[in-house]
Formats: C-alpha cells, sequence, structure tokens
C-alpha cells in the first residue's frame, strides 16, 4: 500500500510539473514573434499562435477549422506572385 501511496503522489507531482511546463511553453510560442502552426494525427491544425494569425490576417477560429490541404492551399495562394495589372 505503501508503494502504491509513493508512486501516486509522485504521478501526480509529475502531473503537476508536466502541466507547469505546458503553460511555459505556450507562452514562448505565443509571444514568440515568428509564426507557429501545429497539425493534430488527423491533419486538422490544433494551434496558431498570435504572430501567424498577424502574419496571414485570419482570426484563430478561421485557422483552427482548417486541415493541412487547406493551409497548403492558403499559403500558396498567398505566396503566387500577383497578376500583372493592364497598366503595367
Amino acid at each position: 500500500a505503501r508503494t502504491t501511496q509513493t508512486s501516486a503522489a509522485d504521478a501526480e507531482r509529475l502531473a503537476q510539473r508536466l502541466k507547469l511546463r505546458s503553460r511555459q511553453l505556450d507562452t514562448i510560442l505565443e509571444l514568440g514573434h515568428n509564426g507557429v502552426l501545429a497539425f493534430g494525427a488527423d491533419g486538422r491544425v490544433v494551434h496558431a499562435n498570435g504572430a501567424l494569425l498577424r502574419m496571414l490576417d485570419l482570426e484563430r477560429a478561421a485557422l483552427l477549422a482548417m486541415d493541412l490541404t487547406a493551409v497548403k492551399a492558403l499559403l500558396s495562394a498567398r505566396l503566387e506572385p500577383a497578376e500583372p495589372s493592364a497598366a503595367d
């Protein structure tokens, strides 16, 4: 029983440390100047930091509704050179 109590206490301490480290990492990613985008195993966007949202001029909800294919299409469209106008 003592081993179980110690193991449960150790597990709780480790869980708390992991939560703290996760919050620290989230803060670093959110406050950074580089855009950060993360995808889940299913290919859907699970995280986008503020810098990326500003770069793409998108709302967080719009980006979180996308999957990898949609993000690739968005980025490709944004990176294509503009068509020359008739005045050029």
